[in-house]
């Protein structure tokens, strides 16, 4: 139907002028000759008033949400919601079964607080033995550092003993005046206490047939040509030394490409860097240094750079790296480096067959190439 809702009289009128006028089941026609009684025509608007309300939607109870199941007409839902007595028991039912939930979430709440502050309390319980263990293990690293240095301290006492008592090396020269041989015999020592000692008192003396210059102190070689030889004595102490001293690489005495020069020297790590490659590998590191004549000498450092392990054995092949163009940049601290070669060598093949390894001692040679092809040292 349509919703409309009319007053006794005026249903013809409404049928009329409704447009869902169609659906109203139409009654069935009247015979002229058929009497009627006369309440008929009263009847008649009552009749059309029932039917146009029965095709009228119905709607739910605005408490429906809360359990009323009742559906109606507009004015039979008036009279319904209008009656609060048959409410109150659904609102009373359904604020109950609120309370009871609200209790099982605010228990639930509860136990979760404690889960919480147990978990608090273990981690907490945690960090505390943490910082006790790291307090104990930095107060036995300190034990550990100060009986190094106390065993350094003492394997430095006992190799100044040592050298005390080798004799004293003749540096007068032979019956024909040849300083040469005993300055060889003085660099070829195999101790390298007893290397510094006599590199020291050989100041001022040069090899004939060498391009190394000593020029008053161990770490300060001049190399003319730019050509550095360094033989590394007792190699298996100074392994064992980087094993357990803090440093752990052994270096070389730094030297100068010439004069004026760059400033360089090798570090050597002799157990290998990293901890795939310890043990298993030696690494080389080459050291750019600042040095005196910096300022003479063009930067960025782009001379040819070759590093070679001599193969100290008859014939041998020397172990050989070279870098041709660096491009190194000038040093803006004490030292840079430049260039690492974390798998010089392998360990093993290093000392095995007494190649490279000869007499508990390994030889490098360094030649520093110059960009013009002639050193300034060696002009004029």
């Amino acid at each position: 139907g349509c919703g409309e809702v009319l007053q006794i009289g005026t249903l013809n009128e409404h049928l009329q002028n409704c447009t869902v006028q169609s659906e109203v089941p139409a009654r069935p026609p009247r015979r002229l000759d058929q009497s009627t009684p006369s309440t008929s025509t009263a009847q008649e608007p009552e009749e059309e008033v029932s039917c146009c309300r029965a095709m009228q939607p119905t709607t739910a109870c605005w408490m429906s949400s809360l359990g009323c199941s009742f559906q109606g007409h507009r004015a039979e839902l008036e009279n319904h919601e209008s009656d609060w007595e048959s409410h109150r028991q659904l609102i009373v039912t359904r604020m109950s079964e609120y309370r009871r939930n609200m209790e099982d979430i605010l228990a639930e709440r509860d136990l979760l607080r404690n889960q919480l502050n147990e978990a608090h309390g273990t981690v907490k319980e945690l960090k505390t033995n943490f910082e006790r263990h790291l307090q104990e293990c930095s107060a036995r690293d300190d034990m550990l550092l100060l009986q190094l240095r106390d065993m350094s301290v003492r394997v430095t006492n006992v190799e100044q003993d040592n050298s005390s008592r080798r004799p004293f090396l003749d540096l007068r020269g032979g019956p024909d005046g040849d300083m040469s041989a005993n300055f060889n015999a003085a660099a070829n020592l195999p101790t390298a206490p007893l290397e510094s000692q006599f590199g020291s008192m050989l100041s001022g003396f040069t090899m004939s047939n060498s391009s190394v210059v000593v020029t008053g102190h161990a770490d300060d070689v001049v190399c003319p040509d730019g050509v550095f030889h360094w033989r590394l004595s007792e190699y298996n102490r100074a392994k064992r030394r980087e094993r357990h001293a803090p440093k752990k690489y052994t270096s070389s005495p730094s030297f100068y490409t010439g004069t004026p020069g760059y400033h360089l020297k090798l570090r050597l790590f002799l157990n290998g860097i990293g901890q795939s490659r310890r043990g298993r590998f030696m690494a080389v590191n080459l050291v750019l240094m600042q040095g005196r004549h910096d300022a003479e000498v063009p930067w960025p450092f782009r001379q040819k750079v070759t590093v070679m392990l001599l193969d100290q054995s008859p014939g041998g092949q020397h172990v050989s790296y070279t870098i041709n163009d660096p491009g190194f940049p000038r040093p803006q601290t004490d030292y840079t480096i430049p260039y690492v070669w974390q798998e010089f060598i392998a360990i093993d093949e290093l000392e095995r067959n007494g190649k490279y390894l000869c007499s508990d001692s390994i030889c490098f040679k360094v030649i520093i190439e110059p960009v013009g092809g002639v050193y300034p040292s060696l002009l004029g």
